[in-house]
């Protein structure tokens, strides 16, 4: 049996759980929609399949806005406590851009890549020991 990862939001509402041995793509965000989301730093997330993910309890809120190419951003979060959980992209269909925040543990987090470098704002730390880019890579 797959270990599982679970989590939830900050007033216990929403509860999900995914496959760790699934989860790919540790990254810090500092695209300006992700540093309104988060509410000033960076976002850090890891990548999900969609079959690998189960929400396990409640009720997600959405809102979608769009990217810099055009196309959908969908961010999901409680509405019932506002605590982000996680963004799907129209570009990206099948899979789900978990808030390591939203882990009952975070702890497992060891970013891989830094994106939307030039959106940082000026006190933002940039690890140097990890690929950064200015944007988002092609």
């Amino acid at each position: 049996m797959a270990d599982k990862m679970t989590g939830g939001c900050l007033c216990g509402n929403i509860r999900f759980e995914c496959e760790a041995e699934t989860l790919t793509g540790a990254t810090v965000c500092h695209c300006r929609d992700c540093q309104i989301v988060s509410g000033g730093g960076p976002a850090m997330v890891v990548v999900s399949p969609e079959e690998s993910f189960t929400l396990l309890q409640g009720e997600l809120k959405s809102y979608s806005s769009k990217s810099e190419n055009g196309t959908d951003v969908t961010r999901k979060f409680c509405g019932d406590c506002g605590a982000p959980m996680m963004s799907e992209l129209e570009i990206a269909p099948g899979i789900k851009i978990i808030k390591i925040g939203a882990f009952d543990d975070p702890s497992f987090f060891e970013p891989q890549a830094t994106v939307w470098t030039d959106s940082a704002q000026p006190w933002a730390h940039i690890n140097a020991d990890i690929p950064s880019f200015g944007k988002m890579p092609g």
